[in-house]
């Protein structure tokens, strides 16, 4: 097989646990996947009805531009003046992106050469860590910490790696951790990239997603933030729509033009019948009630996970974003210690946070995603452990169904995602 270097790096992904998952249903057991896969339906009728009227159309049919569908970039432009008051050029400040992760992933190739530095946080869940190493850029990890509100400390960047640094990202609501960044630290960061003529790129894939009255910054609200940064916006969250694989990129003219000079070469453009549903959804005046009702169920699902975690010994913050919960292990025990212990007493599939890189081990990530009827499900599996009967979390000494055929529990995510440099290069869902 012919390989690259860097691609026969990646890690191959380990069937082990999805194996394990599936031979305790096999064995009968109910196994509630909490992370995120088992999503309840998504696609809205009204914008279903959206895509089945685009499909009708002439144009939907034909290649369309690689900058974009204008009807889809004037509903971009327009869905950021409403929502963050950021005016756009539709035509020089948003491109039609395959999801938020294609322009995360590219855009390390426009800002980087071979050699140059990507400041990534650690944990992430973006593509931008994988794009900088294809790109050739040295990848430098910015730990997100408890103690900073899971924020990455910029003023501990060394200055001959902030000098030679080319591209900055940032993950805002932020997956893994739901932390959320406050105006000032945005502030903070915008100002680190002007003084260093670095691209500041923030995934906002759940700027939608929020509760409690919160409402996430974007940083093109920022002064010159349309100008010097690029955003990555999404229709999977916005609209409940992943499988359109539809999102934009917006801000900086120079860095669209460059990131729509590159798509150019690698896909040609995004599907027109995408784009073409995709700005009549934007805009739907049934968007909104969505949306709300979407954001309840999610924090009805926090409060109850939350409420059911902490009377069993593992308490975790309540996110004002992101439909994730972020739990810390206890003490000594690692994250695919707790997530297989959890998994094999519980029948709760959940995602270790050393998936997401070396600064997740400690945690286990909890997707608020599955319906309702689930998280309560779970919740009542938690509850039955009695008070802090989570609290000394480890692995049974012997799996609880027969294994033949299968390999052993290795202590690895449920998912494919970020490990510890070399390997430290996929991103996770």
């Amino acid at each position: 097989m012919f390989a690259s270097r860097r691609l026969a790096e990646l890690p191959a992904p380990d069937a082990g646990p999805a194996r394990h998952v599936s031979a305790l249903r096999q064995a009968g057991a109910r196994v509630l996947d909490l992370t995120g896969a088992e999503t309840e339906p998504l696609a809205p009728d009204w914008a279903s009805r959206s895509l089945a009227h685009a499909a009708t159309l002439p144009e939907a049919h034909r290649a369309a531009p690689p900058d974009g569908v204008p009807a889809f970039r004037r509903a971009v432009a327009s869905w950021y003046a409403d929502r963050h008051g950021v005016r756009l050029d539709p035509d020089t400040q948003v491109l039609p992106l395959a999801g938020a992760r294609q322009g995360l992933f590219l855009a390390a190739f426009v800002a980087c050469d071979p050699g140059d530095v990507a400041l990534v946080p650690d944990p992430c869940a973006g593509a931008g860590r994988a794009g900088a190493y294809f790109a050739g850029a040295e990848v430098v990890s910015l730990p997100l910490r408890p103690e900073r509100d899971f924020l990455p400390d910029l003023a501990s960047v060394p200055e001959p790696v902030a000098r030679r640094a080319r591209i900055l990202y940032l993950h805002y609501p932020n997956n893994p951790t739901g932390a959320v960044a406050p105006p000032a630290f945005l502030a903070a960061a915008a100002a680190f990239a002007r003084r260093r003529g670095l691209l500041l790129c923030n995934d906002f894939a759940y700027g939608e997603t929020c509760y409690d009255g919160y409402r996430p910054r974007s940083v093109l609200s920022l002064e010159d933030g349309a100008e010097t940064a690029l955003e990555f916006m999404t229709l999977s969250e916005a609209c409940g729509l992943p499988g359109w694989r539809l999102g934009a990129a917006v801000g900086a003219p120079r860095a669209v033009a460059a990131l729509s000079r590159l798509v150019a070469q690698v896909t040609g453009g995004v599907a027109a019948v995408a784009q073409l549903a995709g700005g009549a959804v934007l805009p739907h005046p049934a968007r909104w009630g969505f949306l709300t009702a979407r954001n309840e169920s999610y924090r009805v699902r926090r409060d109850v996970l939350t409420a059911a975690l902490a009377e069993a010994g593992l308490p975790a913050r309540r996110p004002r974003a992101t439909p994730f919960l972020w739990v810390q292990c206890p003490d000594g025990a690692s994250s695919a210690e707790c997530t297989m212990a959890v998994l094999e007493r519980l029948g709760l599939a959940l995602t270790p946070g050393s998936a997401f890189g070396p600064a997740g081990e400690g945690y286990m990530r909890i997707s608020l995603q599955p319906p309702t009827s689930i998280i309560e499900e779970a919740a009542a599996r938690i509850a039955a452990c009695g008070p802090g009967g989570l609290a000394g979390l480890r692995p049974a000494p012997e799996p609880r169904v027969p294994r033949r055929g299968l390999p052993p529990a290795h202590p690895v995510p449920l998912e494919v995602g970020a490990a510890p440099d070399p390997a430290d290069l996929l991103s996770c869902l």
